[in-house]
């Protein structure tokens, strides 16, 4: 385990640059997720190197999130439809989860992030048996494929950029 993680860590440095968006202040993400940060670290499964990135909920390292308010699949799926509803998020921000799958929140985004749609997602320390988390930085990923169809439901996509760069670790 220890050595996944620094292998992890390590192909993370090298090959992910930083995003130089939160040296400026806030961040305005771009889908309604937020990314366990134990999945660049190596503790949780869905890094694959040098830069693949499988999301689901079954793995633990993804979670819809309404944000500030409620998580619930209708306020996700309108974040969606809306992204420009979405509130700006920093370091510390606590931001509220749902770890139950949304099936319509997955059918929005596969109909609404095409495969090459870049987007940005807060990266968060959950406890467990919490519905929130601490956001720790942010990801800026290309998306490869969402399925929403099929069991499990996932989102693949690539590592553009964790910022700050050791946000995994």
């Amino acid at each position: 385990m220890i050595l996944r993680a620094l292998t992890v860590a390590a192909v993370l440095a090298a090959a992910v640059p930083a995003a130089a968006q939160t040296a400026a202040g806030p961040v305005q993400p771009t889908a309604p997720i937020a990314i366990n940060r134990n999945v660049f670290n190596g503790t949780l499964k869905g890094f694959l190197a040098p830069d693949e990135v499988i999301l689901d909920q079954k793995l633990s390292n993804l979670a819809f999130t309404g944000f500030f308010g409620s998580a619930s699949g209708s306020a996700v799926t309108g974040y969606v439809y809306d992204p420009a509803s979405m509130p700006s998020l920093k370091v510390g921000d606590v931001i509220n989860l749902a770890t139950g799958t949304a099936a319509s929140a997955y059918d929005a985004m596969r109909t609404q992030l095409p495969a090459g749609s870049v987007i940005v997602a807060p990266v968060v320390a959950v406890d467990a048996g919490t519905q929130q988390g601490v956001v720790c930085g942010f990801a800026t990923l290309r998306v490869e494929k969402i399925e929403s169809r099929a069991n499990p439901k996932y989102i693949d996509t690539r590592l553009l950029a964790l910022d700050p760069a050791t946000v995994g670790q």
